[in-house]
């Protein structure tokens, strides 16, 4: 009898042991397999002189939704150049922060659940390069009532890289030479060189016809005086 029980006991220790476990392995795992909060801007290639937009994001957020944030995006000044922000879901932007600096504030009493833009933001490719758009999140909160909670987002920075991906338009501008180095050759219009004057009935006003007419006129005169000279040396011998 005792053995029995014994063998009992010994099976519910480990049928809780395994219970446990499992307890503990759902606990584990289930932060992992959440899918974490987040913000991210984009990544775009520019020709140097054109704009790229490019958009500032919330991902992936839980109940009880976003609330309110205060996000920086810092980027070279000596490449691109903001040219216009376009606040989204209860945003304020401002792209002339700073001198490298696009800051981004809001809020949503209601909360921005899974993803949600914040704002568009246009730069300009001042010259062939790249610049890292950094995020830095200031104020990152849930939408709690009376007690927001703040988050720990996930940060995934962007770029804007200008680089020249189409061929330049027939005409347009080209980079002025270094000195000391040649300037490129281009293509120019053919050059129509004037024909002198002949000074023959018009005086300085005197154009290519004239000239051509003078010319024949010049030609036949010399080969008549030329006949005239041969036949008089003739009749002498």
């Amino acid at each position: 009898m005792k053995r029995r029980r014994n063998g009992l006991s010994r099976a519910l220790v480990a049928a809780a042991a395994v219970a446990v476990a499992l307890g503990v392995g759902l606990v584990t795992l289930s932060p992992a397999m959440a899918a974490p909060d987040s913000v991210s801007i984009d990544s775009i290639t520019v020709d140097p002189g054109a704009q790229g937009t490019v958009n500032l994001e919330a991902l992936d957020i839980g109940s009880p939704g976003l609330g309110a944030w205060e996000i920086d995006i810092v980027y070279n000044p000596s490449v691109v150049t903001p040219v216009t922000c376009s606040p989204q879901n209860g945003s304020v932007c401002n792209p002339n922060f700073s001198s490298n600096t696009v800051r981004v504030v809001g809020a949503s009493a209601y909360g921005l659940m899974g993803d949600s833009t914040l704002a568009s933001i246009t730069f300009r490719c001042t010259r062939e390069g790249t610049s890292t758009l950094s995020l830095n999140v200031a104020e990152f909160a849930d939408a709690t009532e009376n007690e927001p909670v703040p988050i720990g987002p996930g940060v995934q920075d962007g770029t804007v890289s200008c680089i020249q991906t189409t061929p330049p338009a027939p005409g347009a501008p080209t980079a002025t030479p270094a000195p000391g180095e040649e300037p490129e050759p281009t293509a120019t219009e053919p050059v129509v060189r004037a024909l002198p004057k002949s000074g023959m009935g018009g005086g300085s006003d005197g154009n290519a016809l004239a000239w051509l007419i003078g010319a024949s006129v010049s030609a036949v005169v010399a080969a008549s005086a030329g006949v005239a000279a041969w036949r008089l040396s003739a009749r002498r011998t």
